[in-house]
């Protein structure tokens, strides 16, 4: 699927694009992390969290979170989404695997930092690496034969 906002490839069973946060289903359901029964227009690049029309903020054509809008445009600026994994275990190999070749990931967990529940919202654990780290962690993960994990964005950008 292609993401109508960035043109980005984005996974099917994602409600939201990873590289820009918008909805990328039409799926009505998810609700916004702040405000339960608010119907969610796109989920923060950072972290994840979905967020309704009120909560969204946007910035160079990407949604975060209004919750901690100045921390995360200064994280994103630095850092690149370096994948997602819908498990905690496999996000934890792929940590464990840079930290042994001297890279330090940054993790964004929903289940670590939010309250909101929600069945369908995105559960995917995000994978952060300082920008002049990417390249290093791609040639890293594709040796270890984990290239699926690598966000297509990511791997666009080098």
């Amino acid at each position: 699927m292609i993401c109508p906002n960035c043109s980005c490839p984005t996974k099917e069973e994602m409600h939201f694009c990873l590289n820009c946060g918008a909805a990328v289903s039409t799926i009505a359901e998810i609700e916004c992390g702040n405000h339960p029964g608010a119907a969610a227009v796109g989920a923060c690049v950072v972290c994840g969290m979905p967020v309704c029309g009120d909560c969204a903020v946007t910035k160079e054509k990407k949604i975060f979170c209004s919750r901690n809008i100045g921390t995360h445009i200064v994280f994103l600026d630095r850092h690149a989404l370096l994948g997602v994994s819908d498990s905690e275990f496999e996000a934890d190999v792929i940590v464990s695997n840079l930290k042994a070749n001297g890279i330090l990931p940054l993790v964004y967990s929903p289940k670590e930092f939010f309250d909101f529940k929600s069945e369908r919202a995105d559960s995917a654990v995000r994978v952060f690496v300082v920008k002049d780290d990417r390249a290093h962690a791609i040639t890293i993960l594709t040796e270890l034969g984990l290239e699926d994990f690598i966000h297509i964005e990511t791997i666009q950008r080098l």
